[in-house]
């Protein structure tokens, strides 16, 4: 015998019919727009045989509230079209069924009619309500979930740029104006040896003892004036060291805190080389200088 072999995932996607697919999708769809209505009259119809039922224990006046419950049950479930379908089924079952003829014009049935076109208004008036609190409700939901997306994409994107900016190699650094640095990336670590645990919180000016090359007050005037600042500092490194960097610092306020975001680029050694270059140049000059004035002058 030959044990029977079921078909893998490819070949099982591979032998759906798309055409028949779509067909078989586009009749169930008149059904699903007919079953709130067909609900909206099995509620109705219920409510009204559950109050036959109990007809004994209820009072004649009971209903037209169910059936009110029933059309706003119809109304919560489809919408507004339900909710009408619910309050003309209730209307018809209780002018055929519960009240007299209305060619009479007794007293009982004009009171009858005016109960009666009060539970129509009443109906309409509910499912009306019910659906602009509903729409009101959705367009809700859908603000709150777009704003939620655009929360989370835009969450996403910083938490993928402070992951950049922690592995980068250029020293880059947040500060609180209250509460000290919040963000020191690995550069940072590499420059100054300082770990980024032992940065946190700290004022920056203060641990590494930053030399300005204008007074501190007006370089935050500036910082505050145009949001940005640029220059050189010269910043003391944990082992003593002196390092010249040419910093870039932005201002921002974001949530009520006051940021400022720098970055570093060493210049020590470019410096170092550039006074190292000066005074090769200087000391040339004077040993050509030195050398013209003993030169001697040829007698003519």
């Amino acid at each position: 015998m030959h044990s029977a072999q079921w078909p893998s995932l490819s070949q099982a996607w591979a032998s759906i019919d798309p055409q028949r697919l779509s067909r078989a999708v586009g009749s169930a769809r008149p059904f699903s727009r007919l079953l709130p209505y067909g609900v909206a009259c099995g509620v109705t119809i219920g409510t009204v045989l559950v109050w036959y039922e109990c007809r004994a224990l209820c009072a004649d006046n009971v209903l037209p509230l169910l059936l009110e419950l029933a059309v706003l049950v119809s109304m919560w479930y489809g919408g507004l079209g339900p909710g009408l379908c619910a309050t003309g089924l209730g209307v018809l079952i209780i002018h055929h069924v519960f009240l007299p003829s209305y060619f009479t014009l007794s007293l009982a049935a004009l009171r009858d009619g005016l109960l009666l076109a009060l539970m129509a208004g009443a109906g309409v008036g509910s499912s009306v309500l019910l659906a602009s609190l509903r729409q009101t409700r959705q367009c809700a939901t859908d603000d709150l979930l777009e704003l939620n997306q655009l929360l989370q994409e835009r969450l996403h994107g910083m938490q993928t740029l402070l992951r950049l900016h922690e592995l980068s190699y250029e020293p880059i650094c947040i500060w609180d104006l209250e509460r000290g640095i919040v963000e020191w990336n690995l550069g940072c670590e590499q420059l100054y040896g300082i770990p980024k645990a032992e940065a946190l919180g700290q004022v920056i000016h203060g641990l590494l003892k930053t030399r300005f090359p204008l007074p501190f007050a007006e370089y935050q005037r500036i910082l505050r004036r145009d949001g940005q600042w640029s220059g050189e500092l010269w910043h003391t490194t944990r082992d003593g060291r002196e390092v010249l960097v040419e910093s870039r610092h932005r201002f921002l306020e974001v949530d009520g805190r006051r940021l400022v975001l720098a970055s570093h680029h060493d210049i020590t050694a470019s410096r170092q080389a550039e006074r190292a270059l000066l005074q090769a140049h200087a000391e040339l000059a004077q040993q050509v200088q030195a050398h013209v004035l003993v030169r001697p002058r040829k007698i003519a």
